[in-house]
């Protein structure tokens, strides 16, 4: 009995023990600091996690506070700066303040802040994504906060002037994105009197060599987001232009993707998942390089032409060692139902010089009034012919 009397006395001691460090571990972490300014261990952490998240690198680890009356005036240095739009943390919004290359600056006045911090994150100019939202939480290690000598006094600052500027900043930093439709045109060249006239000088040979049998034809597409019908920042990264064969009862349509090699990706940071309903298998994925590009190229099969008439949904998994992603994107894609002008270019030189041939010598002793004449019919030939001739043209286009 009395055994049994020792045991439970030492429990409750123990338990008591417990409880009293319990308690003081649980609160010696809380910010509960004099005034002056301080260096606080950060770690930036996964959201809901203990983990460290995988952005942790882009943030020096400790923040420089400054402690006057309950307000934590809070310096984060960031080596992302050029990736942050906007940081939200505390109900307060600030953007990076540019101090020297991608270094930056954070600024966050807090009021007894707890060890544990939401925050949230805009961040932009990722290469081959752009704007994308992210959450974590950053953990400040009060108890280990180590106080600068001399700061017992605190220097005069106007904590409202800080958080206005820091908020205000945020608009500015937001980039829109902008269009490279007009990257995606393909110049064509223009006819002159030198094409007409060039059938004279060689009728029968020039005819011959433009035939060929091989069905391609090519069709501009712009790429959409996958939830909105703006255009997604992968639009800057692939060609625009679609290679089209015709393979037996169906058409093979080619995709292009090109980045630049100074984005240091490496040479496989886009690899596409699904196109059209279905996986994207390996034999259709190709990659390659040039001397400034990596470029990577799928395909996908049509029916017909009736199925580029509807928006095609895909996906593309995108991998950037720099800023720590690597994610499946949706993506859409919008092709135009115009033929190209080019497919049809050879077509119509072939029919003009057939028409011209008998009549070539007569045309060069008319007068200039009368090259006018005839030069203007021959441009209609060229337009009716160019209307009439099958949509598989003979001049092969590669996309750039």
């Amino acid at each position: 009995m009395r055994k049994r009397f020792v045991h439970f006395i030492q429990a409750i001691f123990v338990a008591i023990i417990f409880l009293v460090i319990g308690g003081t571990a649980a609160n010696a972490d809380s910010a509960n600091l004099t005034d002056g300014s301080y260096t606080v261990p950060i770690t930036l952490l996964k959201s809901g996690s203990s983990s460290q998240s995988m952005a942790n690198h882009f943030f020096e680890q400790t923040a420089q506070v400054t402690v006057s009356q309950g307000n934590y005036k809070t310096d984060i240095t960031t080596n992302g700066a050029n990736y942050i739009a906007s940081v939200t943390m505390a109900g307060q919004t600030a953007s990076p303040v540019i101090t020297s290359g991608n270094n930056g600056t954070l600024t966050f006045n807090l009021k007894n802040p707890d060890s544990t911090i939401p925050v949230s994150f805009v961040l932009y100019n990722i290469p081959l994504i752009g704007h994308i939202q992210e959450s974590a939480t950053f953990s400040f290690s009060w108890n280990d906060a180590v106080k600068q000598q001399g700061s017992d006094t605190t220097p005069s600052t106007d904590t409202n002037s800080d958080t206005n500027s820091n908020t205000n900043t945020d608009q500015n930093t937001t980039p829109t994105a902008s269009s490279d439709s007009s990257s995606a045109t393909t110049s064509t060249p223009t006819s002159t009197s030198s094409s007409v006239t060039a059938p004279v000088q060689q009728p029968a040979v020039t005819k011959k060599s433009v035939k060929t049998s091989v069905p391609t034809t090519t069709r501009k597409y712009v790429v959409l987001k996958g939830h909105a019908n703006s255009k997604s920042m992968a639009n800057k990264y692939f060609t625009r232009t679609a290679v089209i064969k015709k393979i037996a009862k169906h058409y093979n349509v080619q995709l292009k993707v090109a980045y630049k090699k100074n984005l240091k990706l490496g040479s496989k940071a886009v690899r596409p998942v699904t196109i059209n309903g279905r996986k994207v298998k390996s034999s259709v994925t190709n990659y390659g390089k040039t001397k400034n590009y990596y470029t990577m190229t799928y395909s996908f099969n049509v029916s017909s032409f009736k199925t580029l008439k509807k928006i095609i949904k895909g996906s593309i998994h995108v991998v950037v060692p720099q800023a720590q992603i690597n994610t499946t994107w949706p993506v859409r894609f919008k092709f135009s139902q115009k033929a190209p002008a080019k497919a049809h270019k050879h077509a119509a030189v072939v029919a003009s010089t057939t028409n011209l041939n008998s009549s070539a010598k007569s045309q060069a002793k008319l007068p200039q009034t009368g090259d006018t004449q005839q030069m203007s019919l021959s441009l209609v030939g060229l337009a009716i012919a160019s209307g009439l001739s099958f949509i598989w043209g003979n001049n092969h286009e590669i996309s750039k």
